[in-house]
């Protein structure tokens, strides 16, 4: 239910709004999806019409397909419809792709074209099928996951600013939001913990965990942190880059020191050297920076100290991918 609510939650935010260029589907990305969506049909209509032959009704199931992909919402009670089937499937495809960023109606008549071909006869042709699918589809995800992630940020922001306002949600000093269950356990005597990233693409797990292995913009804020019996935290991106931002100052810092240091012991020649090393180490900096351009994911997490006697809720380990 949880992934679900999660997953319609961010349907909803991309099937409208406004989008900045960076998350905008661009011509050749949005051929792409729409294939993809086309293949992924026409194998799964292929592979129904061999195992159900006459039982298929072909005609009732492209007309509930054409009509739950041309709404743009995931149907709720796919039992109702005529085809539950083909609902179930248009679901999955708009549950996975924004309905703004593939051409539906190609999309439809491209599935009745692919489903029209005799399905490959031979393990040697289905393994060609496949290949040749598998290109398109992670050709077509390479280019779109970097376009949900900024949506999906934008969606983070959302939530924060929400969260920021809801009662029992307390802002800490570096931005991080905190939430408590009443109780008297200290955050330090914490045992177990679950960690979500991201909003569409999300792992959580749940597993054993200590006050040391939280985020440090959580450890840092322990000053701030009251007895309870769990903590929820929400840590917003721009938290986790600030302090890294001032780790890297520092950093750079300590390092122009040292080097003044050693000019003045070593001479011109250790000054060279160390001119050198920084050339590198800058060097390095900018390309790494170059290559992240993505924002990071917020962190969600969820800590608390087992109790037999009254134990905290948790939920099932996922790792989930929009994709």
């Amino acid at each position: 239910m949880y992934k679900r609510i999660l997953i319609a939650m961010l349907s909803l935010c991309l099937a409208g709004g406004e989008l900045s260029a960076e998350q905008a589907v661009p011509p050749e990305l949005r051929n792409d999806i729409t294939e993809v969506v086309a293949q992924d049909i026409a194998a799964r209509l292929q592979r129904l019409r061999s195992g159900l032959a006459e039982a298929l009704n072909q005609t009732v199931f492209e007309e509930t397909l054409a009509r739950v992909l041309r709404s743009g919402q995931p149907v709720e009670e796919i039992a109702n419809t005529r085809c539950p089937m083909a609902a179930d499937i248009a679901n999955g495809v708009l549950k996975r792709f924004a309905p703004r960023d593939f051409d539906v109606e190609a999309a439809l008549s491209r599935i009745r074209e692919l489903a029209a071909q005799p399905a490959p006869a031979t393990d040697a042709e289905k393994e060609k099928q496949w290949e040749s699918y598998m290109k398109l589809y992670n050709r077509m995800a390479a280019a779109y996951r970097p376009v949900l992630r900024l949506r999906e940020a934008d969606r983070e922001r959302e939530i924060l600013a929400a969260n920021a306002g809801r009662a029992g949600v307390t802002v800490l000093p570096n931005g991080v939001q905190m939430e408590l269950e009443p109780g008297d356990n200290m955050p330090q005597s914490i045992n177990r913990g679950t960690r979500e990233t991201g909003v569409a693409f999300y792992t959580r797990t749940t597993r054993r965990m200590s006050f040391e292995e939280l985020p440090e913009a959580i450890r840092s804020m322990a000053a701030h942190i009251p007895p309870a019996r769990s903590w929820t935290f929400w840590v917003p991106a721009e938290t986790t880059a600030a302090l890294e931002a001032e780790k890297q100052r520092k950093k750079a810092a300590e390092d122009a020191r040292r080097r003044e240091m050693m000019s003045l012991l070593g001479g011109e020649q250790t000054a060279q050297y160390s001119a050198q090393s920084r050339h590198h180490v800058s060097g390095k900096t900018a390309k790494n920076q170059a290559g992240n351009k993505l924002p990071e994911p917020m962190l969600k997490i969820k800590v608390w100290a087992d109790d037999d006697n009254a134990p905290v809720q948790t939920l099932p380990d996922v790792v989930q991918d929009m994709l």
